[in-house]
């Protein structure tokens, strides 16, 4: 099988005729191959059951269409490599993010195991949902606030915006310039497609090829937004849990306190405990 630089199949040769008159135990083994400079000449050397063959085969159709060969192969290879780009970027965010995930669910794991106890229907975002909108402690609630610690509840909010900038970080410097470049190169490869008198591609898989790039580079900028979203909603989270935590230990605010706690963006925490705080978003 020919292929041009590695990246897709351009014809398949039988050198298998070479031994035609012999009968053989095994297959052919091919020693040496070599493709003449100008394409137009490949030299073979096979060798089954001691005896060797030297195969010429004419390729001279090879060296007709090698600018074009040439043309598609490289951008074949330019695709390759940011696929590659998006592949990587795409793991690299998965795995930070499940790192947030775990440290957030580990936080969260007494508030559920304290719920379980007291026979609970609710869920953990539930019950932290009550309390925001309608002020309502449960005991399970009550008992997993009373065993909050302040540095526990700032080493996550570290946590959580230390994820959320590195996985932006990703996206913007990783993922969106390669689903930009697969987009581009892939316009390009459009145009060889719709040239049908020099270039023999589908144009239909082609631009179906495109769509799908087209459609990642949105996802991607969904996600740079959504990511700078999370942040801003897992720091009010943090925050908002750091003032009941206060308000719990000091009933009796001082006015520093009472700022901390004005400053809570309740929005944020309505559209984040509405079913977004445990989430795996990054797959």
């Amino acid at each position: 099988t020919l292929s041009a630089f590695g990246y897709f199949s351009i014809g398949c040769i039988d050198l298998g005729g070479a031994f035609a008159e012999d009968s053989l135990d095994a297959s052919p083994r091919v020693c040496h191959v070599r493709l003449s400079d100008d394409l137009r000449m490949m030299v073979s050397i096979l060798e089954a059951s001691g005896k060797y063959r030297l195969v010429v085969v004419d390729t001279s159709v090879l060296s007709r269409r090698s600018e074009e060969l040439r043309h598609v192969a490289a951008q074949c290879g330019h695709i390759s490599e940011q696929i590659a780009n998006v592949q990587n970027a795409v793991k690299a965010m998965a795995k930070k993010w499940e790192e947030a995930t775990a440290a957030l669910e580990r936080h969260v794991e007494p508030l559920a195991h304290q719920l379980r106890c007291f026979d609970r229907p609710n869920s953990p975002e539930q019950e932290l949902f009550m309390m925001l909108t309608c002020g309502v402690t449960s005991a399970a609630l009550q008992r997993y606030i009373a065993d909050l610690q302040e540095q526990s509840l700032q080493r996550l909010g570290k946590t959580l915006d230390q994820t959320c900038a590195e996985v932006e970080h990703i996206a913007a410097t990783t993922l969106t310039p390669a689903s930009q470049a697969l987009v581009f190169r892939l316009h390009d490869m459009l145009g060889l497609a719709e040239w049908t008198a020099k270039f023999e591609l589908d144009a239909k898989v082609v631009r179906a090829l495109l769509h799908d790039a087209q459609q990642l580079l949105l996802k991607a900028q969904e996600t740079l937004v959504w990511v700078r979203e999370a942040r801003t909603n897992f720091a009010a989270f943090t925050v908002w849990l750091q003032a009941v935590w206060r308000k719990n230990q000091k009933p009796h605010l001082e006015a520093s306190d009472r700022k901390h706690v004005a400053h809570v963006d309740i929005d944020r925490l309505v559209t984040l405990l509405s079913g977004e705080l445990l989430h795996g978003h990054i797959t």
